[in-house]
């Protein structure tokens, strides 16, 4: 069972922050969004003005501890049909910042 915390999940967003300032959403999707009890893992989706180097997001949100997954699109760039489908989901979104 996955276990993410505020305290988790305020780190995380900094540390996104802190790498891309013009990141303007970051949101949970998947199954660690609508049934938390059954994920293996933690998907975020960054969206933000301009796309850095991508390792650099991946070290923002580095654990040893959860696995954790991050998409990145930019403001106006249309994400893939297989995203649009697991965001789609009851209660399978939560944003962060907005």
């Amino acid at each position: 069972m996955l276990k993410v915390d505020d305290d988790f999940l305020k780190r995380i967003c900094n540390n996104l922050i802190s790498y891309d300032k013009e990141i303007v959403e970051i949101v949970q999707f998947e199954s660690s969004a609508y049934a938390p009890q059954y994920s293996k893992g933690f998907d975020l989706l960054v969206v933000t003005k301009k796309i850095k180097d991508y390792k650099g997001y991946l070290n923002a949100i580095n654990s040893e501890d959860i696995k954790l997954n991050v998409v990145v699109l930019e403001v106006d760039q249309k994400p893939k049909e297989e995203l649009l489908k697991s965001m789609s989901k009851k209660d399978g979104v939560k944003p962060f910042i907005s």
